[in-house]
């Protein structure tokens, strides 16, 4: 290894969009944090499926492999970091994805809700429900 290929690799590790190019985002938008944060979400639930979840997922976006997924995420989340405004921004992206998350898991679970059945809330012993209420 040269003194060259010694700075080209210095300057690598400094700028992660050089390793990875402008273009190797598979079928990623680099330009939509909001996207990515649902994306991380979305890869998170294919990781707790199990391997066979991850490559569906991998295979959907056109990611590689767990490297590349893993040089994605470094990569678009340093350049939103440097970013003017960027950080503020991540945030406000990463926190709508989790409302989105809330708000989603909240319908579920009332569409799940089951209403107490009529017979249930009859007088028991001459005392109602509404006596309590």
């Amino acid at each position: 290894m040269g003194f060259f290929d010694a700075i080209k690799g210095v300057k690598a590790a400094v700028n992660p969009m050089a390793s990875i190019g402008t273009s190797d985002f598979g079928r990623i938008d680099p330009n939509n944090q909001q996207a990515f944060w649902a994306l991380q979400t979305e890869f998170g639930q294919a990781v707790m499926q199990g391997p066979a979840a991850q490559q569906q997922f991998f295979q959907k976006y056109g990611v590689r492999n767990q490297a590349h997924w893993q040089t994605i995420q470094l990569t678009l989340t340093t350049k939103w970091a440097n970013a003017p405004g960027g950080a503020q921004a991540m945030s406000q992206a990463a926190y709508a994805n989790s409302a989105a998350q809330t708000a989603q898991a909240m319908q579920n679970a009332m569409a799940a809700y089951a209403p107490i059945p009529q017979g249930d809330t009859a007088p028991v012993e001459g005392i109602s429900l509404e006596h309590y209420a």
